[in-house]
């Protein structure tokens, strides 16, 4: 949910051994620095394209001031505090790529 504009702001990221991949996004409306691209689709509502954007880590905000980010994982969806338990009220959150060790 973007915080200013209120509306919602969907990404698809992909997990390579060394980055993550914006592959792909979803908003239903253009606002404060969510501009829609000259390749955006309007499909049910929400404006879709395509990204491909290789970064090394991204920095989620964590805050009761603003709704809570959903993390999904391998078709499971839950807010970020779930996925971190104890997590304080105000926290900034960053997603690497990493390489799970046997």
């Amino acid at each position: 949910m973007h915080s200013i504009e209120k509306t919602q702001w969907f990404e698809q990221w992909a997990v390579t051994p060394h980055m993550l991949v914006l592959e792909r996004a979803r908003v239903a409306t253009s606002g404060a620095g969510m501009d829609i691209p000259d390749n955006a689709v309007l499909v049910d509502g929400m404006y879709r394209y395509d990204v491909n954007l290789e970064i090394q880590r991204v920095t989620l905000s964590h805050s009761p001031y603003t709704a809570q980010a959903t993390l999904c994982i391998e078709q499971r969806c839950k807010p970020l505090s779930d996925w971190l338990p104890g997590l304080p009220a105000i926290a900034a959150v960053e997603l690497a790529a990493c390489t799970a060790k046997p």
